[in-house]
């Protein structure tokens, strides 16, 4: 059954589709034979007048295919079956426009399904000539539906067609309802994901923290030992800046010889310290003792030796009280005395000053 115009009006649209019907009843009429038996012709009912006038309300066969007009009331005024049978008729015998839509409009939806069903025709035919297919046996359950829908009646095909739309409709509400079923799951994912998430990021900061606090004590852990080694280390600066026992014994020699020389000249200190005198003899005043004793006065102190320091700047006299006239260190006497002007000066012992002949043999010290 062709589709309908959408440029035809609704009385057009219900001219055909009644003639269409028509003619599928007629294909459903039984056949009968001839004279002679052997021709079947199916036995047809006389047509329609050509050129029948229409009436305001339009024309419509009867189930003999007599057409008539309808008249203003909807009845017909041609001879003929009476409608009351036909089921766009209403009880009074006239012609009920409202059920004749209602079969148009379900005739055209089944016309629509079935064409639905067809589909392509080149595709169609390749999936009815392959049999291993995956929707094979889905596309040959169609064709035997349409083939069985041409051989049903239109009130028996407007049933099947509203079955297999209502079974249709169930599936697409199935599919909705299992869409929705989906939907809500991937939701429910979605929010364990984001809630595991959270959780993951709470433990990495306590992790962090934890790091952080770790830190912290390795920090302190560090800091105590650096301070410790630091103490050590100033302890062991202080204690070897402090003078050791010997070093504060030879600080109190010193001291003590500078304190026995003290109340000596220097004239006295020379007469005294002097193994031979200025002719060559030896001294009979020489005093060891107090030799010992000038030559420990003359060295430095361990640490802070103002007294020492002022003599090597030539403020303060060595050992004992300066004489007028004579000078403060041993070198200068020994140049000053004019006795000694033939003898050279060698190497500075704590016995004092070796005094050298001319070919540089020993003679004895000079103090």
């Amino acid at each position: 059954m062709p589709l309908p115009n959408q440029f035809e009006t609704r009385q057009q649209q219900l001219e055909r589709i009644a003639g269409n019907v028509q003619k599928q009843e007629y294909q459903d009429q039984p056949v009968s034979k001839g004279a002679t038996g052997s021709s079947m012709v199916p036995a047809l009912k006389p047509l329609p007048a050509a050129k029948a006038p229409l009436s305001p309300q339009g024309t419509d066969r009867d189930q003999g295919g007599i057409a008539g007009d309808v008249d203003k009331q909807g009845r017909r005024t041609s001879a003929g079956n009476s409608f009351s049978s036909d089921p766009g008729a209403s009880k009074d015998g006239g012609w009920d426009l409202a059920g004749n839509n209602a079969q148009l409009e379900q005739s055209i939806r089944d016309m629509r399904k079935i064409q639905e069903m067809r589909g392509d025709h080149g595709a169609f035919a390749g999936l009815m000539s392959n049999p291993g297919a995956a929707d094979s046996q889905a596309i040959h359950a169609k064709w035997d539906m349409e083939n069985q829908l041409k051989n049903m009646s239109s009130r028996s095909r407007a049933q099947v067609l509203a079955a297999m739309l209502n079974k249709d409709a169930a599936v697409q509400n199935a599919q909705t309802n299992a869409e929705v079923v989906m939907a809500g799951q991937r939701n429910n994912q979605h929010d364990q994901n984001l809630l595991l998430r959270s959780r993951a990021l709470d433990l990495q900061g306590e992790r962090l923290g934890l790091i952080g606090r770790g830190q912290d004590l390795r920090d302190k852990q560090v800091q105590k030992r650096i301070d410790s080694q630091e103490d050590i280390a100033f302890s062991r600066i202080t204690e070897r800046s402090g003078l050791s026992l010997a070093q504060q014994r030879s600080n109190a020699e010193i001291a003590a010889a500078r304190q026995a020389i003290s109340g000596l000249s220097q004239d006295d200190i020379k007469r005294k310290t002097s193994d031979f005198t200025s002719t060559g003899r030896q001294n009979p005043d020489f005093d060891p003792m107090l030799a010992k004793s000038v030559a420990l006065a003359n060295r430095r102190m361990v640490g802070d030796d103002e007294l020492f320091d002022a003599k090597q700047q030539g403020m303060a006299p060595a050992q004992g009280k300066a004489s007028p006239g004579t000078g403060n260190d041993v070198l200068d006497r020994f140049k000053a005395d004019t006795s000694m002007s033939k003898y050279r000066v060698g190497k500075e012992t704590e016995r004092g000053i070796e005094v050298l002949d001319q070919n540089g043999k020993l003679l004895g010290h000079y103090r």
